[in-house]
């Protein structure tokens, strides 16, 4: 089993698809969740961002703004119409806050 290398958002942002298959630890604000699609995004002080599959973990425990990270494998989403580029995406195996992380 490999570890989770930690990543900042904005690598996975910009060099994210060079890591597809790796597995990652990241840690972000979390700007937004939509739990018809299990959908999180995470953002970091840069203004960079990262969607988070959230579809393995139920419920997802976060608020709005709160400082969370992220365990999990990333993947490039192809995107399916004209002129989308590819886009990394961590699958997230393990959710923490980062109250919760440290407190461990």
């Amino acid at each position: 089993m490999r570890h989770a290398a930690p990543v900042f958002v904005r690598e996975m942002a910009r060099d994210g698809a060079a890591m597809d298959g790796d597995s990652v630890r990241v840690v972000g604000r979390l700007a937004s969740f939509d739990p018809s699609t299990a959908l999180a995004i995470l953002t970091d002080d840069s203004g960079a961002h990262v969607a988070v599959d959230t579809t393995l973990v139920d419920p997802v425990q976060g608020r709005i703004g709160e400082l969370l990270m992220v365990l999990g494998e990333v993947e490039v989403d192809v995107g399916v119409g004209a002129g989308e580029e590819e886009r990394p995406y961590c699958v997230l195996v393990v959710p923490r806050s980062c109250v919760e992380a440290f407190a461990v």
